[in-house]
């Protein structure tokens, strides 16, 4: 857990994680990967927030892959690039296992 994070109970339709606030409304705002596609399944949600991380993590600019993404990926790119980049490759990957993680929690919370 990253140094100084808060758990706060939130009652807004939103969860709290590790790394911040993160409102519940994301992931299932972005279930469907289209209006009309099949919804996208938590391990793909997962592995979604995996790879935004990592591209956050790796410097990657965020305009450069914020071009042709869609809703669910914008949503995760936010959340992913208004947390610290760190360092430390240990830092890294805690980060990114981290995020993956917590999105998809959420994703299965909202499952049920």
């Amino acid at each position: 857990m990253a140094a100084g994070a808060t758990f706060l109970p939130i009652n807004q339709g939103g969860i709290v994680m590790r790394i911040g606030l993160f409102p519940a409304a994301l992931v299932m705002a972005g279930l469907a990967w289209q209006a009309n596609a099949e919804p996208a399944s938590c391990e793909s949600v997962g592995l979604l927030a995996k790879t935004v991380m990592e591209a956050r993590q790796s410097g990657v600019a965020m305009q450069d892959v914020m071009q042709g993404a869609n809703e669910l990926t914008r949503q995760l790119l936010i959340a992913a690039y208004e947390q610290p980049p760190y360092v430390s490759a240990g830092a890294k990957q805690r980060a990114i296992t981290n995020f993956q993680n917590d999105v998809y929690l959420e994703c299965v919370k909202q499952q049920r």
